[in-house]
């Protein structure tokens, strides 16, 4: 029999299952084992931003134009186009009370 990562993932969630009471909450163990494909983009995302402070750390000659321009240009993009998934997020959630 070849044993493959899904069965020892399987094999592990439901051990922990096993210590986890079913009165207290037989889904418990499980649920932190879950991601979605949020989880994934999520983690894109600190990774890009990871990265681009390691960059902005590495590169002791750049400009300070640049340097102003992302500051004051690029990252309220980004804070915009984070605040754009929660407004969407939140909307749904009202939507669904």
């Amino acid at each position: 029999m070849k044993i493959n990562i899904e069965d020892v993932r399987k094999m592990i969630i439901q051990e922990l299952n096993d210590l986890v009471s079913t009165q207290d909450d037989p889904e418990k163990a499980l649920n932190s084992y879950k991601s979605s494909s949020y989880d994934q983009y999520a983690n894109a995302i600190r990774g890009n931003a990871a990265a681009m402070v390691k960059v902005l750390g590495m590169h002791d000659d750049l400009e300070r134009k640049s340097l102003v321009d992302f500051r004051d240009r690029v990252i309220p993009d980004l804070h915009l186009a984070i605040d754009s998934i929660k407004n969407k997020i939140d909307a749904m959630l009202e939507s669904e009370e």
